[in-house]
């Protein structure tokens, strides 16, 4: 009887885990870290700044990339919100 309920269990091999973080990655191609800074990281983060529901941001700037790391508020309401309004 057991075995027969373990196979018929419903299992998901890729569960919906979401960790509130988001990362935005930028390629600049030939671009030193300095432009890469300055053209893209900062307006990005300065963008950032005014979506509601963002607890940290952190960026890196190198060599023809940029990635900005997004922490989302633990107690927003609405998680799907924030992330439209980062992908806006």
């Amino acid at each position: 009887m057991g075995s027969a309920s373990f196979l018929n269990l419903k299992r998901n091999s890729m569960p919906n885990v979401d960790f509130k973080m988001m990362f935005v990655t930028t390629i600049y191609p030939g671009a030193a870290p300095e432009d890469v800074e300055v053209n893209v990281t900062i307006p990005i983060e300065e963008q950032l700044q005014e979506v509601a529901g963002i607890k940290e941001l952190e960026s890196f700037s190198g060599e023809n990339y940029s990635l900005v790391f997004i922490e989302i508020e633990p107690d927003v309401k609405d998680i799907e919100e924030v992330k439209r309004d980062v992908n806006k």
